[in-house]
Order: C-alpha cells, then structure tokens, then sequence
C-alpha cells in the first residue's frame, strides 16, 4: 500500500522492512512477536496519511439498541441449566483448558437459546421456539402494520431456515417477499440480492448470516435491525451494525437483540456491550461465562 502511495516512505525490500520492524520468532523465525522501532514506524507512516472517524467526517442519524427478553419454557430451561452444568463439569475434570474446548460450548449453549439443541452426532433438534415467537411480533408489527424494512441477523443456519420457513409464508401472504445471504451464496450473485432488497418496495426483509454479512453490504433501505443471534467477536458485530449505518441513511437506526435472560446470551450482550471480543478472553474467564452469575 505504501509502495502505490509513496514509494519514498518505505523504500527497502519486504525483508528489510520485517527485520527493521518486527520482532520474528517460532518455528524457524516465521511467527510474528511483537514490533521494534514502533517510533520510528509510526512517524513514517503517518507522512502521507491521516486518520478519520467516520462520526468525524460524516452527518448520520443516531443509533438505538435494545434489549428484547425472551423466556424460555420450562422444559428448555432445564435442558439449558443440564447441558451448562455438563459443560462446567466437563471443563473442570477435562485437564487442559483450551479456548476452543470452551468456545465449543458456548456454541451449544446459544444454539440452544436460539431453539435448538446439538445432539451426540451433531444432528441439530428444534426444542423451542421462544425467540420465533418474539420476532412474529416484530415482523407483524413493523413489516406487516407499518410497511417498513426489516434486516434480520443470525448467526447460525438451523436458525435462518427456521426464520425463513415462519416469515416467508406470512410475507407472500401479503404479496411480499424476503431475500437470504448466507455463506453459500457466492460473491458475485450478493450485489444482485441487495439492489432487490434497496430497490423493491415488496422486497421487505432481509434475512443474513452473520459472518457472510458484517463486511462489503450495504442495507440502508431498512432502518430497524433484529440480531436473532450475535457472534462474539466485536469487530463482526460492530461491522454488521454498520450495513445500515452508512451514507445514505436518513432515520434513525435501530438494533433490536433477542436476549433469553440469565443465559448466555446476556453475557455475550454484555461483553459486546463494553467492547469485549469473549473469543480472547474466554480461558481466563471461562467459569464466570458459562455459569448463571451476571
């Protein structure tokens, strides 16, 4: 990048530049450990650049979130409380403590809150559907009665086809329609879904995957954002609130989250929140997320 905006700045060889500014260790020197001359490295590149935020340089409208509480039934409640005390119990006799062992179970926990439940063979069983019924009521509210957009975010597939197969129904009775972008929808067939959703008055929701949606789209027909789930990595959930939030927005943005309470939902809500990616901090702090402590 340097080398396209002036070549003057940076003009050695890309092993030159490595060994001037970057501590290399690890199998056979390879792995990246730290910086060396950070001074000197950020004077050069600060002479042919400058950083702006985007609240800096930008007139957008304000953003709102809120938290949406879904109760979970009796039944799924306790199918919650056992496979988090066998997730905890696992952890603490399993030696090692890892973050993907611990991340694996949080995967399960959520999945759960969302309705569904991973078995042995990773077969995925729908147990509830607590947090479909909480976005009936939205779509209901704002599509149906309002005639606004609405983009619904979700980061697991069980969970889209599940919102797919209860909303699509209730739109085409309306003469309506949803598109989908997961991450088997290739790259150069995503501008053509978009433009319908921006450009087609009947085109009303949006339904995306998290991870195939957070970068590169944007969304500002819709105004209104429901998370059906979120990822717990900040920077994707921060991007995917921006698909809205960009040039060309005129009302203000709203971000409605699904929340079981007491679950770990409310803690990765809560990690988002003070800008917390869980994903780094998750050895550490294992016990604290898994359990039913706020």
């Amino acid at each position: 990048q340097y080398r396209f905006l002036d070549p003057t700045v940076f003009p050695m060889s890309y092993g030159s530049f490595q060994s001037r500014y970057a501590i290399m260790g690890g199998f056979e020197g390879r792995q990246y450990i730290g910086a060396r001359n950070v001074e000197e490295l950020t004077r050069k590149t600060h002479e042919c650049g400058f950083r702006v935020k985007k609240e800096e340089c930008l007139d957008l409208p304000p953003k709102t979130f809120e938290d949406y509480p879904v109760e979970l039934d009796v039944k799924t409640r306790q199918l919650y409380r056992t496979l988090q005390k066998q997730s905890i119990a696992e952890l603490e006799n399993g030696g090692e403590v890892t973050a993907n062992h611990v991340l694996v179970r949080m995967l399960r926990l959520q999945q759960l809150t969302g309705g569904f439940l991973v078995d042995d063979a990773g077969e995925k069983h729908q147990v509830n559907t607590a947090k479909l019924d909480a976005l009936r009521d939205i779509v209901e509210a704002l599509v149906l009665d309002e005639g606004k957009k609405l983009i619904i975010f979700s980061r697991f597939l069980a969970e889209m086809d599940a919102i797919q197969e209860m909303v699509g129904p209730m739109l085409r009775k309306e003469r309506l329609s949803l598109v989908r972008i997961d991450g088997s929808v290739k790259a150069k067939e995503r501008g053509g879904i978009v433009t319908r959703f921006q450009g087609d008055p009947s085109c009303r929701v949006f339904l995306g995957e998290l991870d195939a949606c957070a970068e590169g789209l944007t969304l500002t027909a819709a105004q209104t954002v429901v998370y059906y789930s979120v990822n717990w990595n900040y920077a994707k959930y921060q991007q995917s609130a921006d698909r809205v939030h960009r040039i060309g927005q005129t009302g203000t943005c709203t971000y409605i989250h699904l929340v079981v309470p007491n679950t770990i939902d409310s803690k990765i809500m809560m990690a988002l929140k003070t800008k917390e990616d869980l994903a780094k901090s998750v050895v550490d702090n294992w016990r604290s997320i898994l359990s039913e402590e706020e």
